[in-house]
């Protein structure tokens, strides 16, 4: 499910968003490997990264039947798809033209509707969410609030 959500996403952005390049990107690490080290370092390909001449997005679609996990009696985000985020977004800015990237973290919506917006080391991401258990029509308006600027 989480692969056919991820498709899902990234077709539905070529569709509704023609003046963006859609894709799931390589990212560069930034950093220095040796012939030895460089071929046991891990490929880092984004999901959904889309592309325009006013802005770069990195879209990480996430498919959990609990969106947040419980600590302390209080409901957090998942640390790991921050960390994620935040490690494409680091290495992404790297690449000239790329320096103002942007993160989104995308869920279906289980439960409650998410809609945070916050910065990490400089860098703007937002976490949001999508209910999937509802008429087409209003599938598309939301994912399409939700992935645009």
């Amino acid at each position: 499910m989480a692969a056919l959500f991820e498709k899902f996403v990234r077709n539905f952005a070529k569709i509704h968003m023609p003046w963006c390049k859609v894709s799931g990107r390589q990212i560069p690490w930034d950093g220095e490997f040796d012939e030895i080290s460089k071929p046991h370092i891990p490929i880092m390909e984004t999901d959904v990264t889309l592309e325009s001449e006013n802005f770069k997005r990195i879209i990480d679609c996430k498919f959990y039947k609990e969106t947040m996990v419980a600590r302390y009696e209080q409901l957090k985000l998942r640390s790991g798809h921050l960390y994620q985020l935040g490690t494409y977004l680091r290495n992404a800015s790297a690449m000239p033209g790329w320096e103002n990237v942007s993160g989104q973290l995308l869920y279906p919506a289980v439960g409650q509707k998410l809609d945070l917006k916050f910065k990490i080391n400089d860098f703007q991401m937002k976490v949001t969410s999508v209910d999937l258990d509802q008429h087409w029509q209003t599938i598309e308006e939301q994912l399409l609030e939700a992935i645009s600027e």
